[in-house]
C-alpha cells in the first residue's frame, strides 16, 4: 500500500494519513495540511464544490495548486486556449473579463484572479521537483484575445517554457491528421485524478474509468505533438503573424 501511495497509484484515506503522520512525528500543522490534501483527492471525501466547481474563484485556484503540489507528474492539454499554468497576466485578464451573463455579483475581482493564475508560471519555472507534460494545439495559439501585443508576450512565455528542463511542452500543428477527438481541456495528476474543464464548471474525477480514458487520450495527443525546437518553430511562426498584425495597426 505504501509503495502504491508513493508512486501515485493510490490516494490514502484520512485515517492512514493521520497514522503515518503520527509515526513520522509530523508537526500538527503538517498533519492537518496532509489531511487537507487527501481530502481534496480521496474519492469518498471529495467536496461537492470540487466535484463540479462552478466558476473560478481564488479559493478554487489555491486548491488546484495544492493538487499540483502533491503530484509527481502533471499532464495538461487544451485545444482552444493557453493553459492556465502558462498564462501571462494580460492574457489571464482577458479570460476573466470575457462576457459571462452568469458571473455572480460577488465574484472575485478579475485582476486578482488574473494575478493568481499568472503566479503559477514562476512556480512552474522554479519547480524542479515534479515533471510536467503540457500540450497545446496551434489553434489555441491562433485564438486571438486581448491584442496582438498580448499574444506576442504570451507566446514568448510559452517558448520560454519549452526550455525548462522539467517541462515537456508540445504543440499539435494545424492540419495534423488526428485519429482522436479532444474537444475540451483536461489535466491529469499522476494516475490519481483528472480535472475536466467545461464552460461553466470544473470537475475533478478519481474514477478509474475516467482516468484510464484520459490517460489513453493524452498518450494519443502526445503522438500528434511536436516538441523541442520543432515546437518553438511553430510558436515563432504564430508569433510573427501577431507581430505583423501589430505593425499593420
Amino acid at each position: 500500500m505504501l509503495s502504491r501511495i508513493e508512486t501515485g497509484r493510490k490516494v490514502p484515506d484520512v485515517v492512514t494519513v493521520r497514522a503515518l503522520a503520527a509515526l513520522y512525528r509530523s508537526s500538527p500543522a503538517e498533519r492537518e495540511r496532509l489531511v487537507e490534501l487527501v481530502s481534496i483527492m480521496e474519492p469518498a471525501r471529495l467536496d461537492s464544490r470540487l466535484v463540479m466547481q462552478r466558476g473560478n474563484n481564488l479559493h478554487f485556484q489555491q486548491r488546484m495548486k495544492d493538487v499540483e503540489a502533491s503530484s509527481g507528474h502533471v499532464r495538461s492539454f487544451h485545444p482552444g486556449m493557453v493553459l492556465g499554468v502558462l498564462q501571462t497576466v494580460p492574457y489571464a485578464l482577458t479570460v476573466f473579463t470575457a462576457p459571462r451573463p452568469s458571473r455572480p455579483a460577488n465574484a472575485d475581482p478579475p485582476a486578482e484572479l488574473a494575478a493568481s493564475r499568472a503566479s503559477r508560471y514562476p512556480q512552474l519555472a522554479a519547480d524542479g521537483g515534479r515533471s510536467w507534460t503540457l500540450i497545446q494545439t496551434e489553434g489555441a495559439l491562433n485564438w486571438h484575445v486581448g491584442s496582438p501585443a498580448v499574444m506576442v508576450e504570451q507566446l514568448a512565455q510559452i517558448a520560454e517554457a519549452c526550455t525548462l528542463p522539467h517541462v515537456r511542452l508540445g504543440i499539435i500543428p494545424a492540419r495534423t491528421l488526428s485519429p482522436v477527438f479532444a474537444p475540451h481541456g483536461f489535466h491529469l495528476y499522476d494516475a490519481r485524478a483528472a480535472l475536466i474543464a467545461t464552460k461553466t464548471a470544473t470537475a475533478l474525477s478519481t474514477d478509474q474509468r475516467d482516468l484510464d480514458d484520459y490517460l489513453a487520450l493524452f498518450a494519443e495527443l502526445e503522438k500528434l505533438a511536436v516538441f523541442g525546437e520543432q515546437a518553438v518553430e511553430v510558436i515563432r511562426r504564430v508569433s510573427q503573424d501577431y507581430q505583423d498584425l501589430q505593425s499593420s495597426q
